[in-house]
């Protein structure tokens, strides 16, 4: 009987671990900003999460004007290769490099009003890049239309035909205007697709009022939904990414060394100034590396690396040089009187007293000739003694007050 309860124990176990496991899982992440760096990661982390939890479907939350194309073709080769089925929901817009992620994915939903295309590359400044790189961009979007493969078709005759499910000719008028698909557009401009006529051309699956309805329409309301947010990481380059973050380490490097000039030039002896200048320097090229390189040297080309290092090797150099110049300044302000003991007992400090004339220095006062750490010197009626505290810390010049004498030492304490 008791081999029948274990045996059900184990049975109910292996069930309830089954039961775990095969619980259906969504992995959902947006894109509703520039698509940078950080959407990258966001969407290789999300990719990896759906690949480890073998979820039924990865989500992309879509809703953007563009981006980097080195960073949203990173997102759409994980998209195209992941074995997870993948789907992105297009709540307003996915223009330029938010058309090839929209692509890149098994199914595309809409919202009514939403559109997808313009995806013509641009610099910076928003003026039109050379041919070059518009003729990558065009043939990207094409690949990765044609990626989805074919379906079959049945003409007037019933005859059967293959076209692609995404039309390529469409994906390459998004980039370049003077692509010409029929009864879609001229080549006066780049193809955009309305809800309608991505319904039409088959570039939208269906139109959604929300997100969590295209769940529902799923039939995954059931499922665990496992929404990834930005890491602390991705938060923090995205900070240091942005223009204002860059002309913020422009100034903090100026100030750096407008700080130390005046240290050199104007104030006297080496103070606050100099320390807070060689401070920022050294947060300032620390936070030009961390930009410069995304967190990541190996993804950084030799050239660019190269010049990182160079420029870093370069504000080293400048930043020890000026330790060098102020070591000396630098050792004398009190900040190192806590750890350092930098006065010496020399030869005319009375050490030769008989130890009844010490005797008569009980409860003499005097003042401190160095710090005492926790043993220095002091100065009682113009004579010079070895002194030592009970462990107390005394700056120099502070005046004390002898309370015992120990082996030809004066104990002292502050008064």
């Amino acid at each position: 009987m008791k081999q029948i309860f274990v045996q059900l124990f184990l049975l109910l176990t292996t069930l309830s671990a089954f039961a775990q496991d095969s619980t259906t899982k969504v992995i959902v992440f947006e894109l509703k900003d520039d698509i940078s760096k950080e959407s990258s990661r966001l969407a290789l982390r999300a990719v990896q999460k759906a690949e480890d939890e073998k979820a039924t479907l990865l989500l992309v939350h879509m809703n953007t004007y563009g981006g980097l194309v080195e960073d949203a073709e990173l997102i759409r080769s994980a998209l195209i290769n992941t074995t997870i089925p993948t789907a992105v929901y297009i709540e307003s817009n996915a223009a330029s490099a938010g058309a090839l992620i929209s692509l890149a994915c098994d199914e595309i939903y809409m919202r009514k009003g939403s559109s997808i295309g313009a995806s013509t590359v641009v610099y910076s400044d928003g003026t039109k890049a050379i041919d070059k790189y518009q003729s990558y961009f065009r043939k990207l979007m094409k690949t990765t239309a044609e990626s989805k493969g074919k379906v079959p078709e049945i003409s007037i005759d019933g005859d059967t035909t293959y076209v692609y499910k995404r039309n390529p000719a469409i994906a390459q008028g998004m980039v370049d205007e003077r692509i010409v698909v029929e009864g879609l557009d001229d080549s006066s401009k780049v193809i955009t697709l309305t809800t309608d006529e991505a319904i039409k051309w088959g570039y939208c699956e269906k139109v959604i009022p929300s997100l969590q309805e295209l769940i529902t329409y799923k039939n995954l309301d059931q499922a665990e939904i496992i929404t990834l947010q930005p890491s602390s990481l991705d938060e923090f380059y995205s900070f240091l990414n942005s223009p204002v973050t860059s002309y913020f380490i422009g100034l903090l490097a100026l100030l750096a060394f407008a700080l130390i000039a005046l240290e050199i030039f104007v104030i006297p002896g080496f103070g606050i100034a100099g320390l807070s200048g060689i401070v920022l320097l050294i947060i300032s090229l620390m936070l030009s590396v961390l930009r410069s390189t995304n967190f990541d040297v190996a993804d950084t080309s030799h050239t660019k690396l190269y010049s990182i290092i160079a420029s870093f090797l370069v504000g080293l150099g400048v930043l020890v040089m000026l330790l060098f110049i102020f070591r000396k300044r630098i050792l004398n302000l009190k900040i190192f009187d806590t750890v350092v003991l930098k006065s010496t007992i020399g030869s005319k400090v009375n050490i030769q007293q008989e130890s009844n004339n010490l005797a008569d220095l009980q409860g003499a006062q005097g003042v401190t000739a160095s710090a005492l750490r926790p043993m220095g010197k002091i100065i009682i009626n113009g004579i010079t003694f070895e002194a030592k505290t009970y462990g107390e810390f005394i700056d120099s010049g502070a005046s004390v007050k002898v309370i015992s004498i120990e082996n030809q030492y004066l104990v002292v304490k502050p008064i």
